[in-house]
């Protein structure tokens, strides 16, 4: 585990590194305004110990002080895993790692079942597949032939 998840120990250490890493990655919001007050209100961020994230954004205005997870309108919110987690699981998959291997780089307390890997990596499949839908890759071209071996189909489309 160490030599693999090595590169990105530092943005795992804590969940405030990953909740740091996700934001300078744009993966999650830097700035929140809270949509319930008129004019909008900027929202701030608030340390909050009964949160799995550490953190929630709370309206600053005195009248609403509405809370919002740090996760809203992010595919963050999808899955009840730790950030930390989500990034370890997020390298190794990307990293061509089988999904049978990649219980074995996360500590019990991070997934605890097999189900919570499963649903991971379908999630990114999802993710994955919408993208490549909405944007797809053109292969072969003028004068290229592209074969491609059925027996690599994980099913019929």
């Amino acid at each position: 585990m160490a030599g693999l998840l090595s590169t990105i120990s530092k943005h795992t250490v804590s969940e405030d590194a990953a909740y740091e890493y996700l934001v300078d990655q744009g993966l999650l919001a830097k700035r929140r305004r809270c949509h319930e007050c008129y004019p909008p209100s900027n929202m701030s961020l608030i340390r909050r110990a009964d949160v799995m994230d550490g953190w929630t954004w709370r309206c600053s205005m005195r009248g609403c002080r509405k809370k919002v997870s740090i996760r809203k309108d992010s595919f963050f919110s999808q899955l009840k895993l730790r950030l930390s987690t989500w990034i370890k699981l997020m390298y190794l998959w990307s990293s061509d790692i089988p999904v049978t291997k990649v219980r074995c780089h996360l500590d019990d307390s991070e997934c605890s079942t097999t189900t919570a890997v499963d649903a991971f990596i379908n999630f990114l499949r999802d993710v994955c597949t919408a993208k490549l839908q909405e944007l797809p890759i053109l292969l072969g071209g003028h004068g290229v032939v592209v074969q491609i071996d059925k027996s690599l189909w994980r099913h019929n489309l």
